[in-house]
């Protein structure tokens, strides 16, 4: 339920596994997953 409500606000769900994200970490995770998608990592 979380999650659709979290794509029909237009956010991005990633699948990070068990991992927990903490809060120094979640800013840079979620950068990467923006970097990543739009192409700035080369990952595509």
């Amino acid at each position: 339920a979380k999650r659709k409500r979290a794509a029909a606000a237009g956010a991005l769900a990633a699948g990070l596994g068990r991992r927990i994200l903490r809060a120094e970490t979640a800013p840079l995770a979620g950068l990467a997953c923006l970097m990543y998608e739009s192409g700035e990592m080369g990952g595509r």
